[in-house]
Parts: C-alpha cells; sequence; structure tokens
C-alpha cells in the first residue's frame, strides 16, 4: 500500500479568506487548550498510554469540526507525548505569524473548477492532476502556506501502486555517482550533474527583500508584505530544487539498472570545512538520494551504496593501485604504478560503480 499527498492550489476570495483565518486561529486555540488542559497529566505522570487516553476522550465543546478535532488531537499527541518522555520541558502556545498553517476540513465536493468547503463556501480550485486511479481519500487538509500568501488543499490518499519485478542488472547498465559541490554529482561515465544551485541564484534577491523587511515594524502592513515575498521566494526556491530533483531521478533510473553512490556523512564534512555548508544545504544529496530510490524501486531496478569506509577516491580504476589518501585541491588522480592521470572524481565514480557491480553479484 502506498501513501501520497496530492496538493492543489485553492484561489479563495477576500472573504473565504477571512472565513479560513478565522477557522485556523479556532484550531490554533483548540490546540493551545487541549495542551494547557492536558499539560498536568504529560508532565506529573510520564504514562503514555495515560495521556492517549485523556486526547482520546478530550471534547473541544464544538468549537472545530469533527475531522478538524481529529487532528488536533493527532499533532497535540505528538507533543505531549515528546513533553511525557522528557524530550522537551514546555508546550508553548501557536505562532499565529508561522509560515505554515493547516487544518483538517471534511472531504470537500468538486465541481468543475470549484471545491465547496464546509464552513468555507466555493472555492476556485487547479486540479493539474487527477488523482490516481482506485486511490482512497483518508484526509483532507486545508493549507495557507507563505505567511498566509498561498492556499492549498491537500488530499491524503491511499492505493495500490503497479511495481516491476526486480530482475538482474545487466553490468553495462551501471553507473557510480561521486558526490561533488558543484553539479551535485560526477558520474563514471565523465558527466557532471549540472546541477545549478538554485538557493545561489536567488540569493540576491532574498537579500534584497531582507533589507526591506528589516526596516519594517514587526506585526505591520509592510512587514507582513515582506515576509510573505520573502516566505514564497524560499518555497520557490525549493520548488525548483525538488523539480530538478525528480526529472534527474527519473531520467537515470529510465536509463541504467544499476546505480552505486558513495556512503557521505555531511555532518563530519561540515565540521571539517564550515565553509561547505552552504552549498551542502543546498544540493541536498540526501533528498535526491531518496527520490532516486523511489525511481528504481518502481522500475524493479538497484540503488546501492557503496560500504562505509571504501576508498573510492584512493583507487586506482585502471589497475586496482591504492594510492593513498590525497589532498581535496588535487582535483587529478595520477596513479605511480601504471602511471593513468584521470579526473579525481571521475576515478572514484568508476570505482563506485565496479564495486556496485561485485555486490550486486555477491
Amino acid at each position: 500500500m502506498t501513501f501520497r499527498t496530492y496538493s492543489y492550489r485553492i484561489y479563495p476570495g477576500k472573504g473565504e479568506r477571512q472565513k479560513i483565518e478565522s477557522l485556523l486561529d479556532r484550531a490554533d486555540d483548540a490546540f493551545d487548550r487541549l495542551c494547557k488542559d492536558a499539560y498536568p497529566c504529560a508532565s506529573c505522570s510520564g504514562d503514555a498510554e495515560l495521556v492517549r487516553e485523556y486526547i482520546k476522550d478530550y471534547d473541544f465543546n464544538n468549537a472545530v469540526s469533527h475531522a478538524a478535532g481529529e487532528g488536533i488531537k493527532r499533532s497535540a499527541e505528538k507533543v505531549l507525548l515528546k513533553l511525557a518522555d522528557g524530550k522537551i520541558d514546555a508546550i508553548y502556545p501557536r505562532n499565529r505569524k508561522r509560515t505554515r498553517r493547516s487544518v483538517d476540513v471534511p472531504l470537500p465536493s468538486v465541481n468543475g473548477k470549484f471545491v465547496y468547503i464546509s464552513g468555507i463556501g466555493k472555492v476556485e480550485i487547479v486540479r493539474h492532476r487527477p488523482l490516481p486511479t482506485g486511490a482512497r481519500i483518508f484526509r483532507t487538509t486545508l493549507k495557507a502556506d507563505a505567511c498566509g500568501a498561498e492556499y492549498y488543499l491537500d488530499y491524503g490518499i491511499y492505493f495500490e501502486a503497479q511495481k516491476e519485478e526486480a530482475a538482474a542488472p545487466d553490468p553495462k547498465k551501471a553507473i557510480g555517482l561521486d558526490y561533488a559541490q558543484n553539479g551535485l554529482y560526477v558520474d563514471s561515465e565523465g558527466r557532471n550533474g549540472e546541477y545549478p544551485g538554485f538557493a545561489a541564484l536567488g540569493k540576491e534577491k532574498e537579500a534584497e527583500i531582507l533589507e526591506k523587511l528589516s526596516r519594517c515594524h514587526y506585526g505591520s502592513g509592510r512587514w507582513k508584505k515582506y515576509t510573505q515575498r520573502l516566505k514564497k521566494l524560499e518555497k520557490h526556491i525549493r520548488n525548483q530544487r525538488e523539480d530538478w530533483q525528480y526529472k534527474r531521478a527519473k531520467l537515470l533510473s529510465e536509463s541504467y539498472d544499476l546505480i552505486c553512490h558513495e556512503h557521505l556523512n555531511f555532518e563530519e564534512m561540515k565540521k571539517e570545512n564550515p565553509l561547505l555548508s552552504p552549498k551542502i544545504a543546498d544540493n541536498k544529496w540526501n533528498d535526491f538520494r531518496k527520490k532516486l530510490e523511489d525511481k528504481m524501486q518502481i522500475r524493479g531496478k538497484y540503488l546501492i551504496e557503496a560500504p562505509k569506509y571504501y576508498p573510492s577516491s584512493q583507487i586506482c580504476s585502471a589497475c586496482g593501485y591504492r594510492a593513498g589518501k590525497q589532498p581535496l585541491d588535487v582535483r587529478t588522480f595520477v596513479c605511480p604504478s601504471c602511471g593513468i592521470e584521470i579526473d579525481r572524481d571521475v576515478n572514484a565514480a568508476i570505482n563506485l560503480k565496479n564495486i556496485g557491480v561485485e555486490l550486486i553479484a555477491a
């Protein structure tokens, strides 16, 4: 069974926006009230089952709908259980000016370009893609994003996904991926991933908005306007990155039967050289790896991670001689044994491909 969330943009009018904000405020008030009432139970007893029973029987006195109440209880349960386990020391009221606010709503009815949401009314919706065949909806969530600049209707669905049977990979259709700060990766065929670095491209515009935001009074109309612009820009950069990663993961999964990548510890990399942190955060290698893994599994293919201490950058891809650790500023691998000269990243990627083929054969 596969679970997914399909998000559709909605365009409420002024009156509908006020109703949505009012609904979100009531949901936040109900969440704060539940946490306040359950606080003694969670902080004193430390009994998870007792906390769950208290939340299950809690009555909001018709302050919110049944669907919203169930969603609030789920959110409150996570926080209260952390308090009971001692993972957090206190629970604070929800910030009404946070970037994203959401509330569960009853399943709305859709008529063409419009959706009818209980308590809100008729709202225009853009259904850019249909739900999968046989999908069942288990939750609908109304979401205000970018500090109220955008609104979405999220459908939580589950369905039976069709997956291809895994077959023995063709060694000729194997490839190795070596992580690279510029371009995200270099493959064993000598190609760079050419990831453009969307965060760096949007840095100038972000600085311009931040400068204007710094001159605004907190909570004022201008402050809200520039805060929304900043959050929309951050979301735009995030969407650009995810779109690029999904398309590249699809391309690789269609072209190759076996992909092997190196084991990476980004926390250690940041400690050794803090200047790498912005680029690592922009590349989001782990997110790309997860998307690639999903695409490969759907097609019945293999994504393998090399062993943790496999020295891919120290071994000659031509003769297998281990030359030892090289400084990072040395970008060409020169083998003392066979004399081959090859790009350092390409050499590592070829070694990753070879170890991937060996592992899958074993």
